[in-house]
């Protein structure tokens, strides 16, 4: 019992706003902890290990995906913390920690429920950083009732494909925190001088209802490196969700120090959570993503070029011609991000999509992007393109880059972009 109070007195410690590395010092009342606690797993979790892959910020990510009962919990809000250790083959092994809280049933409501006959689970996920190399890894989660879960595995972290050309940020058999990549930059006549990035809050799962952790380091990463490779010197960020048609997150002078509010707006994103009517009020989703474009056209302090960025929205509507609006001379240029995440040689159609089709199946093939892999248009690219804007497939880290260089020259001939 001794062992579970000191991971359950570090859960009461830790706080909720992300993940952090383990000070050596307190890895090793861990370790002593975890070696006796272990004989004792109470608590009936399952986890799932995530292929390594190399993020938009040239990291490679080890990650973890764990379901629990939700009558484990008894419908009462429960902190559960995470601790992640992970061993290279060839080096020294590094402790961290993300905590959770499982939300609870609303007393008013608590009557409606069965819990000991509810089959639903809660989910929660994590990713570490790293460099090539093979890591064993090691994840306990343990609640504020002393039950512990654990689990272990080996992986093989290495560059496959178009990643081999990528330079990797890690240097090989080291992990380190999922952090905000650094990207501040010194203000400079070279720079734009104001550029706007709307975020595109949505999973890279279409059918998926939740951001997990690895669509908010896509986020976070991509934004990052849009930052570092289009330097300027003033940013104004925006994310958005169509499916809950609100904004997420405004600043109008993003900086460092709001890294962490923008991370924890992301972390805090319910998508499942969708009003009774909004879903009575669908073009409203034009409506809104509309006056997001428009807003950023007509803006006194208007920028430089607009970077819409996001994975494939689920939503591929056309927009009402009644909502269209003609574009604006002298307008900042708009340039979309989509990253469709292709597992297979082919791409997927929505079906969502298909059925919209019906007779006018050429004008969304003239819509179609060259070397876009057969993708068809959704919702943001139609809403961008009614001002001239120029959609950019992503299917990879390289693919960013380089459509970062190439923005950057258009808007800057003959200068150099930090993508060279």
């Amino acid at each position: 019992m001794y062992a579970q109070r000191i991971l359950v007195l570090a859960v009461l410690a830790v706080s909720a706003s992300g993940q952090f590395q383990i000070a050596p010092e307190r890895s090793k009342r861990l370790e002593l902890a975890l070696d006796e606690a272990l004989a004792t797993q109470t608590l009936p979790c399952d986890a799932e290990p995530t292929r390594p892959f190399l993020d938009f910020a040239f990291r490679f990510e080890i990650g973890y995906l764990v379901h629990c009962p939700l009558k484990e919990f008894g419908g009462v809000e429960t902190p559960i913390a995470a601790y992640i250790r992970v061993q290279p083959a060839d080096g020294t092994p590094a402790w961290f920690s993300e905590s959770y809280r499982i939300p609870g049933i609303p007393s008013d409501l608590r009557s409606k429920f069965n819990l000991q006959r509810d089959r639903k689970d809660v989910e929660f996920s994590g990713v570490i950083a790293s460099g090539e190399g093979e890591y064993s890894v090691e994840l306990v989660v343990v609640d504020k009732q002393h039950r512990l879960f654990h689990r272990r595995w080996k992986t093989k972290v290495y560059a496959h494909g178009s990643e081999t050309k990528a330079p990797v940020s890690i240097q090989p058999n080291t992990v380190e925190a999922l952090t905000f990549p650094a990207w501040e930059h010194p203000v400079s006549e070279r720079n734009l001088n104001r550029l706007a990035v709307l975020i595109d809050a949505v999973p890279m799962r279409a059918d998926s209802t939740r951001l997990r952790a690895w669509d908010r380091a896509f986020l976070i990463e991509a934004l990052s490196s849009v930052l570092k490779l289009l330097p300027s010197n003033s940013v104004r960020l925006v994310a958005f969700n169509l499916d809950q048609q609100r904004e997420v997150f405004r600043s109008d002078d993003f900086n460092s120090h709001e890294e962490q509010r923008f991370s924890r707006a992301l972390d805090e994103l319910q998508l499942g959570k969708v009003s009774y009517q909004v879903l009575q009020q669908s073009q409203n989703v034009s409506s809104m993503l509309l006056e997001l474009l428009e807003n950023e056209v007509k803006a006194k302090d208007a920028a430089d070029a607009i970077v819409v960025l996001g994975p494939t929205n689920r939503v591929s509507d056309k927009i009402p011609p009644e909502l269209a609006a003609s574009r604006r001379p002298g307008s900042p240029p708009i340039f979309y991000l989509k990253y469709s995440p292709i597992s297979t040689g082919r791409f997927r159609m929505p079906f969502s999509t298909i059925m919209g089709m019906r007779e006018d199946f050429t004008h969304d093939l003239a819509n179609l992007e060259v070397g876009g892999n057969g993708e068809f248009p959704d919702i943001v690219q139609r809403a961008a393109a009614l001002h001239d804007g120029v959609t950019i497939n992503l299917h990879s880290p390289a693919d960013l880059a380089d459509a970062l260089r190439k923005i950057h020259r258009k808007l800057r001939p003959g200068a150099q972009s930090s993508a060279e």
